[in-house]
């Protein structure tokens, strides 16, 4: 049996999910929020908005420290936190575009460190960006064309 995992006041939608442990790590945009929820089976903790505004096509990704990392795009910025259950630090920026950022995907890198690429620019001459977000700092985002 499926679990409803976001709130169903509103319409959910952009999953992504990590694992840590046994639990399950998932976020969302709903409510013009990025959502939070971990859990396992089928029980799951009530959903908790980790941004601060409004984003979009969130990510999630566990390091190989057992911290986790949620990134998603606001607007011309691609936002992240660092936290999990226990709660959540604050925003970080992992690279910006003035004509817009969007799609976010991380994954686990070396020594604790993830990767994250997102689309940059203006809508038909994008770039793609890449960062090494180490977790006790933050690099400057390479373009990869």
């Amino acid at each position: 049996m499926a679990a409803i995992v976001s709130s169903q006041t509103a319409s959910a939608f952009s999953p992504d999910l990590t694992t840590l442990g046994n639990k399950a790590h998932i976020v969302w945009n709903q409510s013009n929020a990025i959502q939070y929820a971990y859990g396992s089976n089928i029980a799951f903790s009530a959903p908790v908005a980790i941004s601060s505004g409004s984003g979009s096509d969130p990510s999630i990704a566990a390091t190989s420290s057992g911290a986790l990392i949620a990134a998603w795009g606001a607007d011309t910025t691609i936002t992240a936190r660092l936290g999990g259950p226990g709660g959540w630090g604050a925003e970080q920026s992992l690279g910006s575009n003035g004509a817009g950022v969007n799609h976010v995907a991380l994954t686990t890198g070396p020594r604790g460190s993830v990767y994250a690429v997102f689309a940059a620019g203006a809508s038909g001459n994008r770039d793609i960006m890449f960062n090494d977000y180490a977790v006790a700092a933050v690099y400057l985002p390479l373009v990869m064309r």
